[in-house]
């Protein structure tokens, strides 16, 4: 990452430190503000699908995302747009990145995970 785009991330995640001083009530946004400021320093193509982590760690992508609820790192939703959405601890590994949908033009919006989460899988017993 350039030491530039760390500077403004950094300057954006002070800025929100301090309006959290002037309403304390801000903080919850301002949490979510500031994990989504850090992790934007990543590049959505380094984040993986389910898919991409089976091929890792020797599992279907339907097993993955099992694995992931059990691991309460995702929870299942109702909405057939964004069926998984990451649980609070799941917030560290994984975001939700815009994609294509396959077989539309439409923008959908997926859970993807760091590539440092197939060592959670590696641990697993």
């Amino acid at each position: 990452m350039s030491s530039h785009s760390l500077e403004k991330s950094l300057t954006a995640q002070l800025a929100i430190n301090a309006a959290t001083k002037i309403n304390p009530a801000l903080k919850p946004a301002a949490d979510e503000l500031k994990s989504a400021i850090a992790i934007t320093n990543v590049s959505d193509d380094a984040y993986l699908k389910p898919t991409d982590i089976g091929e890792v760690v020797g599992m279907s992508a339907v097993a993955v995302n099992n694995w992931l609820v059990h691991a309460g790192l995702q929870y299942r939703t109702d909405d057939r747009k964004i069926p998984y959405r990451p649980t609070e601890s799941g917030k560290q590994w994984g975001r939700m990145v815009a994609a294509i949908a396959k077989g539309s033009n439409q923008t959908v919006f997926q859970l993807r995970w760091l590539p440092s989460i197939t060592q959670l899988f590696n641990e697993r017993n």
